[in-house]
């Protein structure tokens, strides 16, 4: 990792105000074999039928090493500012092809020739990933304002021990010695505990919630609510969580969502 790459990680946004509304909705992008693309990217086409995707300044590109690439020099390629990532795509079934392309804001795999299944890979010039995402560290961690349009945070993204100490800071301010309960789940739907409120955070660029104590969201005066959903127009989106050592932050996860999730706190 670069020196000073991650400096102001730590959150300090809690005294920020967002105004008031009856809900706070993030779409997000999302879906089995797709990965988000920041807007205002370049995208330009590889000699090996990749598409290489360059990133506006302020995002990072951190996952895990794919399956034979998880060695030290490869682990430190997570934080390698510049970069630029590949979107490719290979055919699984027994013929056909798959080619990337870009659509509603993802790189994703258009199959032809026959083709019925297609597996996307995600990469650098150095190595290839198993998952991941782009984050911006310059944001941290803060409530998120009630029109921003998020992408969700995805599985392992706290896996980073970076992010994960950040939102560990963020979550030691916001509870202080009070206990760290879980959402209540309500039928596809998730609840707040008596005396706490759902609160809407974006985390490095990227949408998720917390359970808050009903007095801290008072003195914060931040855009909660009581209740909270995922939903999906096409397959499924549900509510998880990612663990760091001051408590859980919970997200939809998108993995079996085809179309667009939603994030819905109100």
């Amino acid at each position: 990792m670069r020196q000073g790459m991650w400096s102001g990680l730590a959150a300090a946004a809690i005294g920020v105000t967002v105004a008031a509304a009856p809900a706070w909705s993030a779409e997000q992008a999302c879906g089995t074999g797709k990965l988000w693309i920041p807007e205002g990217s370049r995208v330009e086409a590889g000699e090996d039928r990749s598409l290489r995707i360059f990133a506006p300044a302020g995002f990072v590109y951190v996952g895990e090493p794919a399956p034979g690439w998880e060695t030290a020099a490869a682990l430190a390629e997570l934080s390698k500012k510049e970069d630029d990532v590949k979107c490719s795509c290979t055919c699984t079934s027994s013929s056909g092809s798959c080619s990337p392309s870009v659509l509603n804001g993802n790189c994703s795999c258009t199959a032809s020739g026959g083709c019925t299944a297609c597996s996307l890979t995600v990469g650098t010039a150095r190595m290839e990933y198993g998952g991941g995402g782009f984050v911006q560290p310059g944001v941290g961690v803060r409530f998120a304002g009630k029109d921003e349009r998020l992408p969700p945070i995805f599985p392992g993204m706290l896996s980073h021990p970076e992010l994960r100490r950040g939102v560990a800071d963020f979550l030691r301010r916001l509870y202080g010695d009070a206990p760290r309960p879980a959402p209540i789940d309500d039928g596809g739907a998730f609840q707040a505990p008596a005396g706490h409120r759902l609160v809407a955070l974006n985390v490095y660029g990227r949408a998720g919630f917390v359970v808050a104590p009903e007095a801290a969201v008072r003195s914060l005066a931040r855009k909660e609510g009581g209740g909270g959903s995922c939903s999906c127009t096409s397959g499924t989106c549900t509510y998880d969580s990612q663990w760091t050592p001051e408590g859980r932050i919970y997200y939809c996860n998108a993995a079996e969502c085809r179309g667009t999730c939603t994030l819905t706190v109100s």
